[in-house]
């Protein structure tokens, strides 16, 4: 699939999501996903774009996190 649609659902602890532009690494949009968010990734962005969840050195609760995407 060329563009799959990529949903991820964040239990726990809230972190911060970052994306950036491959080239220059800037940090292009920034969103907490809290308890029960559901984040979705369409469209070129996996391609185009980087994402994370940055490391921390500093101690933060439990997280897990849920991925449904569609492998063909």
């Amino acid at each position: 699939m060329a563009n799959p649609v990529i949903g991820s659902v964040s239990l726990g602890t809230t972190r911060t999501f970052q994306i950036s532009n491959y080239t220059d690494k800037h940090i292009t949009r920034s969103v907490d996903l809290t308890p029960g968010s559901l984040l979705i990734m369409q469209g070129s962005m996996q391609k185009k774009l980087e994402h994370q969840i940055p490391k921390t050195s500093k101690r933060i609760g439990a997280r897990i996190n849920i991925t449904f995407r569609i492998l063909l």
